[in-house]
């Protein structure tokens, strides 16, 4: 700050028609330069500039180093947690993070994150949990792990079946299982992953599982079914995997309605800020995603959000348990696990059961099941987490 009045006045005291045209641009460039090295420090102290936009659209999905850190440290130590500290708080930190990713995945098709995959176009994968090696046949799972899983899901199976509870499993598609297409083709994506080899072992266990690619993929090219710069579907693919989960409890319970078609709902089309890979990279702000709003009919019928102050399990702000209640109580009951891909498909479910529970966990919560005694646990799982059906702690009660 102290320097930047003294700059101004050397400034003033150049005779600028005595520069050549080469020499001012010389200095026009040098007054840039500096101009950028110092915003970052003058952004910081005075917090000029308003970010608001940019700090809402950009989620590193990790917890950044605070001063606190700098203030517990000890004098040796300083010196490296300080530049820690810097390196995650310096100003205008992530809108110069936001521009240069937004630069390099707009213009040069780069990902500055492991976790996003930058495809064609618009589109945006997300990698996590080895889904792009699993989609490129480079990641099995060995007979170890398939035994555990087939061993998880059966002694679950044991447990509800004692309490006269149905259970079934209902695999959701990766992204690159249904849009493949628009990734680059040097990802030479193969058509099996680690759900093909996992299936033949889990239907030994007869437990109904039902693998929605076939369902998803039939109408990926009539309407779009996930969001482009978003590892989720949207409400399109939720109600289509509806459907099929319906056709599949109604084998063994036949009083459940429909499934509803799509005539049953009004449908609402509208663009939205763009998705979590997007936020990932810092450049939510320059995307955008096309939202599916569902209206149902009077066939459908009226659902009640309802709320149980038990069900606050969450740590996290974006995560949340979901409710309905029907006033025709010959409906069964449904208990859900699942993750954030549910989001897009309670709704519909919530049309079809008497009581229905979203948990936003894949933990087996065995008190929950005891305290709302469904007569259908349903468990929704990704296809690229399907490993954590292996839970060694299948009754685990935290979320």
């Amino acid at each position: 700050m102290i320097v930047t009045p003294l700059i101004y006045l050397q400034i003033k005291k150049i005779r600028w028609s005595n520069f050549k045209k080469t020499q001012i641009k010389s200095v026009v460039f040098s007054i840039a330069f500096f101009a950028i090295i110092f915003t970052p420090l003058v952004q910081q102290l005075t917090a000029f500039i308003s970010m608001n936009k940019i700090n809402n659209s950009f989620d590193e999905k990790r917890t950044l180093a605070d001063f606190k850190s700098v203030e517990d440290a000890s004098i040796l130590e300083i010196p490296t947690i300080f530049t820690t500290y810097y390196n995650d708080n310096f100003g205008a930190r992530k809108f110069f993070i936001a521009t240069n990713n937004y630069i390099k995945t707009r213009y040069f098709k780069i990902s500055s994150k492991p976790a996003a995959v930058i495809g064609n176009g618009d589109w945006m994968f997300y990698n996590a949990e080895g889904s792009l090696a699993d989609h490129q046949g480079k990641k099995e799972l060995n007979l170890t792990e398939i035994d555990r899983i087939k061993n998880s899901i059966s002694e679950r199976k044991s447990y509800l079946e004692k309490r006269g509870i149905k259970y079934y499993i209902a695999v959701l598609p990766d992204k690159m299982s249904i849009y493949g297409k628009e990734l680059p083709s040097h990802y030479n994506l193969v058509d099996t992953t680690r759900l093909d080899q996992l299936l033949p072992h889990l239907r030994k266990t007869n437990i109904p599982i039902l693998d929605l690619r076939s369902a998803i993929k039939a109408e990926a090219d009539n309407r779009l079914l996930y969001q482009k710069n978003d590892s989720h579907w949207n409400q399109n693919g939720g109600f289509i995997a509806s459907q099929e989960i319906i056709k599949m409890l109604q084998k063994d319970f036949a009083n459940l309605p429909g499934p509803f078609s799509i005539e049953n709902y009004q449908i609402t089309e509208k663009d939205k800020k763009g998705g979590d890979i997007s936020m990932l990279l810092g450049i939510r702000a320059f995307a955008n995603n096309s939202s599916f709003e569902y209206k149902g009919d009077s066939r459908v019928g009226i659902k009640k959000n309802a709320h149980n102050s038990l069900y606050n399990l969450y740590n996290e702000d974006y995560k949340a348990t979901f409710i309905y209640d029907k006033d025709d109580k010959s409906l069964p009951k449904i208990l859900v696990f699942n993750d954030s891909f549910i989001s897009y498909i309670h709704g519909f479910l919530g049309d079809y059961f008497s009581r229905s529970v979203f948990l936003w966990t894949h933990n087996f919560r065995k008190d929950i099941i005891q305290r709302e005694n469904p007569q259908i646990v349903l468990h929704l799982i990704v296809e690229r987490s399907i490993e954590s059906l292996g839970n060694s702690k299948p009754y685990d009660d935290v979320p």
